[in-house]
């Protein structure tokens, strides 16, 4: 039993850490949104931005996304996007772009 101490108090402390093997950054920007909606893909309801930027990296084709904090919705686009070219004045909006991806362990 004393050698199964260190495994239990591990698999306690660790257990619930999943690995994503790719995971994205993003650039975020308060009060604004991607002006077009030439290569939207899909709509998802959220419960925060964080989540957006999640639902963004979890799609390959997804390289911008608008979060709308009024009504929780996400918008996932094709378009990468120079954000000062592409974005406009939308209050209550994020704006998240997609910049890079690196590896992570998450909670």
């Amino acid at each position: 039993m004393a050698d199964n101490v260190p495994l239990i108090l591990f698999m306690l402390l660790f257990g619930n850490i999943r690995s994503e093997s790719m995971s994205s950054y993003f650039s975020c920007y308060e009060n604004r949104a991607l002006n077009t909606r030439s290569t939207f893909m899909r709509g998802t309801h959220v419960k925060d931005a964080m989540s957006c930027a999640r639902a963004c990296g979890l799609e390959s084709n997804c390289n911008t996304a608008n979060y709308n904090s009024e009504y929780n919705t996400c918008e996932l686009f094709k378009k990468q996007i120079s954000p000062e070219a592409a974005m406009m004045t939308a209050r209550g909006y994020h704006l998240i772009t997609k910049v890079g991806n690196f590896d992570i362990c998450l909670n």
